[in-house]
Order: C-alpha cells, then structure tokens, then sequence
C-alpha cells in the first residue's frame, strides 16, 4: 500500500461515497413525504453505516435529519443534503447525569422536528433516545441493534452503562411504537428472552447493504507481497493484540502487516499511542491510520485478519473485504460465520485456541490458488447476500414505504 494511497484515503468527502450513487438511484424509484431521523453516537458512523440509507430516503423525497456527536465530519453530511444537529454522546465512562442531559437535548430535539421515523442507531442511541417515544406515539421508532455490544455482555453487564442501556431496551420494548432491527436471529432470540424487545416488533436484516458494483476487486496492484489487513477500530476486544502477535510469529519476508483504524478513546480496552509507535519502530506492523476509502485500502488487500471478541453483528469490514475478493480469516462467533463460511468463503479461526490464526494464515500465504478459489467465492457470496439494493428494500419495507413511482 502506498503512501499516495494512505493520503487519498484521508479525505473525509470519501468517506460512505461509494454507495451513494446506487443508493439514490434505488430511491428515485420511490415517493414519500416522510420526515426521517438519524440518531448515531457519531457522525462518521453513520457516514459509513447509514448515508446509504438515508440518500435513499431523500432521493424518494424524504427529509432527513441526523442527530449525531461531531468527530468533524458535519461538513460531510451536510454536503449530502442532509440536516445535521451535533449531540454529545457519552461512553462507557458516561455518568447518570450525563445520560438524563443528552436524553433530555434529544427529547427536546425530537419534539421539534416531529419525524414519523427515527433510526436509533447502535447502543448510545438507543439507549439514551426511547423516551421520545412516549411523548410522540405516533413517530415509529427503529432501534437498529448491530450487535449485542459491550454494555450487555457479561464483562461489561455490572457498568453503569450497562445499567443505562437494559434499563432502556426493557422500557421501551414495552411501547408499541418501538420496534427492533437485528443483524442475527440469536440475537433477535436472545434480546425477546430476556423482554428487551418484542418479536412481533422485530425485523432482521443481515448488513448495512453495498453497492456490489463499486465494491469489487481490481486487477491492478502495487504491491507483489501479500497484505494482511486489520480493519477496525483499535481496542482490544476487536483482536489487535492477536494480529500483531501473528505478525510478529509469521517469518520475515512472508507478508507485510498493515493496520487501518485508530484508537477508540471512548473504550477503556483501547490501543495506547506509545504501543502503536512501538509497533511501528519495531517493524513488525505498517500503521496507516484512520481510512476514509477503505475501497482503496481493500483492492490493494489479500488477506483481513479479524481476530475478534468483541459481540459482532455482521461486520461491515467482513462483507467489504468480501465484495473486494479479500479473503478473511475471522473469529468462531455467529456474526462473522454469518458472512464468512469456512473453507468455502474464507477461514474461521478460534481466539482461545494457540496457533488457530497462525495455521489459517499459514495455509492461506502457503497456497495461492487455494486463496483465490476462496475469493471469488467470497465475491460471490457477498453479490448474493449483502447487496445496496436488497438491503434497501427490506429498509423501505420496515418504514412503510412499499409502491414505486
């Protein structure tokens, strides 16, 4: 990967672009009059998450506004056309006050804009946004759950957040204008057993969508060694510690080890700048950063590691690399199996097994045409599966948008 491509990858106007296009194409094939709300702990996620789907809504006419912190990506958003209020979202460090005052900003928000649909995006926001629900039951509101999240799993299940966050999914399930969006049926199962959400009120959904005809391989490369990427935000649970110990037990000269992410403030488990300037200094990994063209960053890849314990939904960066021709090794979790099928689409390793990552990768660097069968299965499977348009159209289905123009 070359440095010009590390520069260009840093324009934040690329950031969620590539599925732009096919998104609003969809949505001229649809009218509405709706008013919608995005609700995301930031607004880069939701560029790389959601802008597919809110272009979609507004090229059917739509009005959309997105509520989300600024990490310096509002220019973006409204260069999209899009209504942008800044919000301050807390962590896992958030206090109770800190919880009632965002919860209040957004309520107040949310009265004035009056939507008939809002997305409450991952945990923060769903967490801290229900109680507009009560005041507004009118307004359908869509908690988009990606995953279990920290703050509901076992380590994270005595924090204050994690009492924030039950104590919100159990309330809210309650009204019936609230409804669920799942990436897994076992987490859709689990979420009803244990009464933080209501089956009846549920829709699943496998990915976020992409356009499958801007995600796609490239025949030109410029590097001749095989790339072992690690795509994803950098805290421990995610496996960065896991893929720099590959790296330093792989022979040298074998492969070169590049990370794409940052450290996540926010997480308590998040990579420290002096362990990546060690990293670095030692060679035992390239640190290109935070990308905002991971399209690049994915055509000049062969290999994504994710080495992951964090509770997946269907991660974005397995279905990327998929639709690229990367072929990924990845966590024995539901998420990734569910993009991922061993042996046939890429590899699936187990973290708590010594030397799981080290044989797959092995068996991947060791067998070329082996790694090319698996990508364009992976290829495939991901034109199957994840495609913009069907993804969308499960998306307008749930918001009551159903006859084309």
């Amino acid at each position: 990967m070359s440095n010009t491509t590390a520069e260009s990858a840093a324009s934040p106007k690329k950031l969620g672009a590539v599925d732009q296009a096919g998104a609003i194409d969809f949505g001229r094939g649809f009218k509405t009059g709706k008013k919608f709300v995005f609700v995301v702990n930031n607004d880069r996620f939701f560029l790389t998450h959601r802008a597919s789907w809110a272009a979609a809504l507004a090229a059917s006419g739509g009005k959309v506004t997105v509520i989300a912190q600024d990490t310096g990506y509002a220019d973006t958003i409204l260069d999209l056309g899009f209504d942008y209020v800044p919000l301050h979202f807390g962590r896992e460090s958030i206090s109770l006050k800190e919880a009632l005052t965002t919860a209040i900003k957004l309520l107040l928000l949310l009265l004035k804009i009056r939507p008939n649909v809002v997305f409450l995006v991952a945990t923060a926001a769903y967490a801290l946004g229900w109680p507009a629900a009560m005041l507004l039951p009118k307004t359908k509101f869509i908690r988009v759950i990606t995953g279990a999240g920290r703050a509901l799993t076992a380590d994270g299940g005595t924090t204050r957040a994690s009492a924030v966050v039950r104590w919100g999914l159990v309330l809210s399930a309650k009204l019936r204008n609230v409804f669920s969006l799942f990436q897994l049926k076992s987490d859709q199962a689990n979420f009803v057993a244990a009464n933080l959400a209501v089956n009846g009120r549920s829709y699943l959904i496998a990915g976020t969508g992409l356009d499958t005809d801007k995600w796609a391989p490239t025949t030109i490369r410029e590097s001749t060694s095989p790339v072992v990427l690690f795509a994803a935000r950098l805290f421990r649970e995610k496996g960065i510690y896991e893929f720099v110990d590959l790296a330093r037990a792989t022979p040298p000269g074998q492969a070169r080890f590049v990370v794409v992410g940052k450290p996540d403030s926010g997480v308590t488990s998040s990579v420290t700048s002096e362990e990546l300037k060690s990293w670095q200094d030692s060679g035992v990994i390239e640190y290109l950063g935070e990308s905002n063209d991971m399209l690049s960053v994915f055509r000049q890849a062969d290999i994504l590691v994710l080495p992951s314990t964090h509770p997946e939904g269907t991660p974005r960066t397995l279905i990327e690399a998929a639709a690229c021709g990367v072929v990924a090794i990845a966590s024995d979790q539901e998420g990734c199996r569910a993009v991922v099928t061993h042996g046939q689409t890429g590899l699936i390793a187990s973290v708590a097994e010594n030397g799981s990552f080290y044989s797959a990768l092995q068996s991947l660097l060791n067998d070329p045409a082996y790694r090319l069968a698996l990508s364009k299965e992976a290829r495939a499977r991901a034109v199957d599966n994840f495609s913009l348009e069907t993804t969308l159209g499960k998306i307008y289905a749930a918001v009551g948008i159903g006859n084309k123009c």
